[in-house]
């Protein structure tokens, strides 16, 4: 049966039994999905994105397991002005990530509790095909209560993601840059349609506080100039599109996010994960991926 977002793979649908690997059990995950957003400013932003993504999952007890992930994306970024369309392409691996899960109370007279932390241990945070890379800045940790109902189970999960301030060589202009920590409350219910099947639905609200920068360098942003004149550098950065939007989206937002998705389990040891992601408000568009967990 398909519980919330599980702890630790904060954006998949997972089944119950796919919270916590077994002890001295290995699993397998391969990941794919594909992003979309569009945006309107002073120009037109279309992104499409594909991300792909392989970890490995260890039960180091009953209750505990640890895990890793590496990911990669490859994106194409139109961007209108006028009559003119200029595009860029861009592939480059994103992250080396580390964490644990852990149960900290069965599901009994109260929900179960489950927790997770993890970590970037290597980050890239170069724009389009370039590599500069921070160790350590980003954390993800939260926790996840369900219960079971069966057919049904609700879960919820509360959730924090904390970056810290990192020196970009690709914004030298900018200086220092915190691109501000996000909050998330995530409520969702999971039916089992038979002992192969679940659906999951639930929304996600993300609460984030405004960015950072050096504001001592802030003021170089005039060397630009207007933004048509920008370097493709600034334009194709993941967290900033030109100077303008830097003073305009330095406020604290709020985006509500809906969630679907579907699990089969053909057999015991593989479990497949279809996943959409719809932006009810903000601007960050939709998602949709397809995920395989398999047990050695």
């Amino acid at each position: 049966m398909m519980a919330s977002a599980g702890p630790g793979w904060a954006d998949l649908p997972l089944m119950l039994e796919e919270l916590l690997t077994e002890e001295k059990t290995v699993k397998l995950h391969f990941g794919v999905t594909y992003n979309n957003s569009l945006q309107k400013t002073s120009e037109l932003y279309n992104l499409d994105q594909a991300i792909s993504r392989f970890g490995i999952r260890y039960g180091a007890t009953s209750n505990t397991e640890v895990y890793s992930r590496i990911t990669g994306a490859c994106s194409e970024t139109r961007i209108g002005r006028t009559e003119e369309i200029d595009h860029a392409n861009a592939c480059q691996w994103r992250n080396l990530v580390a964490g644990v899960n852990h149960r900290f109370s069965p599901e009994n007279d109260t929900p179960a509790l489950l927790g997770f932390i993890e970590t970037e241990l290597i980050e890239n945070v170069g724009f389009s095909n370039t590599q500069e890379l921070v160790n350590g800045k980003t954390w993800h940790a939260g926790l996840t209560a369900y219960r079971s109902i069966d057919p049904i189970v609700l879960s919820l999960t509360a959730g924090y993601n904390y970056t810290a301030p990192r020196k970009i060589a690709s914004f030298g202009a900018l200086g220092k840059i915190d691109t501000g920590d996000t909050v998330y409350l995530e409520p969702s219910l999971s039916f089992a349609a038979n002992d192969q099947v679940s659906i999951f639905g639930g929304f996600r609200l993300n609460y984030r506080n405004k960015k950072r920068i050096d504001q001592s360098r802030v003021r170089l942003c005039d060397h630009y100039g207007d933004p048509s004149t920008l370097s493709w550098g600034l334009f194709m950065n993941k967290e900033f599109r030109d100077c303008s939007s830097i003073f305009k989206n330095n406020m604290p937002t709020t985006r509500t996010d809906l969630l679907s998705g579907v699990s089969f389990a053909p057999t015991e040891k593989l479990t497949l994960h279809s996943n959409v992601r719809v932006d009810i408000s903000g601007d960050t568009g939709s998602s949709v991926g397809i995920d395989m967990t398999y047990q050695l």
